[in-house]
């Protein structure tokens, strides 16, 4: 199979810069290393990684158009995306826990992988690759396989950046208290990136 290079190269560039600005995935990664730490967050950022190369594999094969053309479907994805976001950082703010009693814990891989349905900014990127940056492969199948792996292993060093920023945060910042005012803060930037559905 060959590869153009220059094709490549823009589309993990893209990819990368897309991938490492603030969004509803990094903030979350950094507020579950900084509760949780890396290696309890590692089923979430896998999830997180191989459930959104999963929607690029899929806009690119047409799924996309399908989305484009119901609108009745875009706005259950903004709905369902606000609520589960607003329930998200409400978690945050309590430090990760499901309600006074509940364990506290991490997102598992599916969750991770399942979120990327109603993330709006992932939804976003997976459009913008699909339409501007998929591969010029042999056939359809294999444009939309190798776009989705080479997004996957772009997105993974990117997004990792989020973690090891949640776990510095984790270190610079031991008192509960004060944890517990980044855990605020960073539940309000997880509510701030609802616009980003209704702007997209």
């Amino acid at each position: 199979m060959n590869i153009p290079f220059e094709a490549l190269a823009t589309l993990a560039y893209f990819m990368f810069v897309a991938s490492v600005t603030p969004g509803p995935n990094n903030i979350m990664l950094a507020a579950s290393s900084m509760n949780f730490g890396v290696w309890r967050t590692l089923p979430h950022f896998a999830g997180v990684v191989v459930g959104f190369a999963m929607m690029i594999f899929l806009v690119a094969l047409g799924f996309g158009a399908l989305i484009e053309a119901f609108a009745e479907f875009q706005i259950l994805v903004s709905a369902l995306g606000t609520g589960y976001i607003l329930f998200l950082a409400w978690r945050i703010a309590h430090g990760g826990a499901l309600g006074s009693d509940a364990p506290k814990r991490p997102l598992y891989f599916h969750e991770g992988a399942l979120f990327q349905l109603v993330n709006p900014k992932g939804w976003t990127m997976a459009m913008t690759t699909a339409g501007m940056f998929l591969l010029p492969l042999s056939d359809s199948l294999t444009s939309a396989l190798g776009t989705a792996i080479t997004a996957m292993f772009t997105q993974g060093p990117a997004t990792s950046f989020w973690i090891f920023f949640g776990l510095a945060m984790a270190r610079l910042f031991q008192n509960p208290k004060t944890k517990k005012i980044i855990n605020g803060l960073l539940a309000i930037m997880l509510v701030a990136c609802i616009p980003l559905m209704f702007l997209s």
